[in-house]
């Protein structure tokens, strides 16, 4: 009599018992019980006002128990506290738990400066689990700010012309309407 025999995991010891199973004539199935742990992916790029950037480590495989992995950020260009804040902890997944979340604060500076990056890595798994292709993801810091200035700080004009005219240079983050209020003040010459 044949019977159907489920074999789960166990490593290379579960193999063994698997393959003397099917020898004495038994229909053997052998069930993974190992869980995947990896980032959703491996790049994010978020504009510095968002306050911060999520990102998804994402669990397959096996959901039936308790795994771990540590996570970290690294500097690149983008450095702690200037430009967000350094984090580090261990994600926790219980029991049928496939996805958690790690949030990273962005500093929203008034400073107008380059696209700068940072990392966050996945390291010391465990519990029956192991690490999927993605365990880096680099994210990315595009700026927000905007620098402005006059082109010249003195006119000279006669007073016949009537009229003086200003110029303001932008550079910096070009994609969103500013606003800049001004007002003159008397100094030798006197407004009316």
């Amino acid at each position: 009599m044949t019977r159907r025999v489920a074999v789960i995991g166990a490593g290379l010891a579960g193999l063994a018992c698997a393959t003397a199973l099917a020898r004495a004539g038994h229909a053997v199935t052998v069930l993974d019980n190992d869980s995947t742990l990896f980032l959703a992916t491996n790049a994010v790029t978020v504009f510095e006002s968002a306050g911060s950037v999520t990102l998804a480590v994402n669990r397959t495989g096996f959901t039936n128990s308790d795994v771990a992995a540590a996570f970290t950020s690294s500097n690149g260009t983008a450095v702690a506290v200037a430009d967000y804040t350094a984090t580090s902890g261990t994600l926790s997944f219980s029991t049928g738990v496939v996805t958690l979340d790690i949030t990273i604060l962005l500093t929203n500076d008034q400073l107008e400066e380059a696209t700068e990056a940072f990392s966050v890595r996945l390291t010391n798994v465990t519990g029956e689990a192991s690490f999927g292709p993605e365990t880096n993801a680099t994210v990315t810091i595009l700026d927000n700010d905007s620098t402005l200035q006059l082109a010249s700080t003195a006119q000279t004009v006669a007073e016949s012309v009537g009229s003086v005219t200003f110029t303001v240079t932008r550079t910096g983050f070009l994609n969103a309407a500013v606003t800049v209020p001004f007002s003159t003040v008397d100094g030798t010459a006197t407004n009316g």
